[in-house]
């Protein structure tokens, strides 16, 4: 049999309806699921080598009565913190996710589900990288998820008055990594200052 090597046959469904480009299309939302779903086992470990409670972050975001979370339905179940980020990240495997077939409006559902999951496991893994650290709990630490777009708040206000700022890196992974870049957004100006 022949081996195929590029992008398969579009998919009539109507007398004039094609479907095209499975798996290639909607790279962003792939990657971004990809990228999240990494960041839940990290944020796992923090939370597990922490000694953290499980459910304290999903709590609060239930309780506050300005926000209506979509995990709001999940009614007798045990919430933790990991919850929505894992429900996310299981949705985005969904055959339709999978191949890029969904519409519109459900790859912008798709993503908002995964930014909602990653806000409350980025509360559990600063508390968790603050204990681990051994640092205050007042202590300000910021997670910094858009480094393909060069914006870190935490790194690029403190550069851009010459305050001193600390990174802390986590590996995930059961062995070590000494040689791994690691991209770091400051301001233009605390480079042309010398201060970075």
């Amino acid at each position: 049999w022949p081996v195929k090597t590029d992008d398969f046959m579009p998919l009539a469904n109507d007398a004039h309806s094609y479907w095209t480009g499975f798996f290639t299309s909607r790279p962003a939302l792939k990657r971004y699921e990809r990228l999240l779903a990494g960041y839940l086992q990290a944020a796992r470990q923090i939370q597990l080598l922490a000694d953290l409670p499980v459910n304290e972050f999903v709590t609060q975001a239930l309780a506050r009565k300005t926000e209506r979370p979509w995990f709001r339905f999940w009614g007798g179940m045990d919430r933790h913190d990991m919850d929505p980020l894992a429900a996310a990240v299981a949705l985005n495997q969904h055959h339709d996710a999978v191949s890029g077939t969904e519409m519109q409006h459900v790859a912008y559902d798709y993503a908002a589900r995964l930014a909602a999951g990653a806000a409350i496991a980025d509360q559990a893994v600063v508390k968790g990288l603050l204990s681990l650290l051994g640092a205050p709990p007042d202590t300000p630490l910021a997670v910094c998820h858009l480094l393909n777009e060069t914006v870190c708040d935490g790194s690029t206000k403190r550069s851009s008055d010459t305050s001193p700022f600390i990174v802390v890196v986590y590996n995930a992974l059961s062995s070590v990594r000494d040689n791994l870049p690691v991209r770091i957004p400051v301001t233009l100006s605390a480079l042309a200052d010398g201060g970075g």
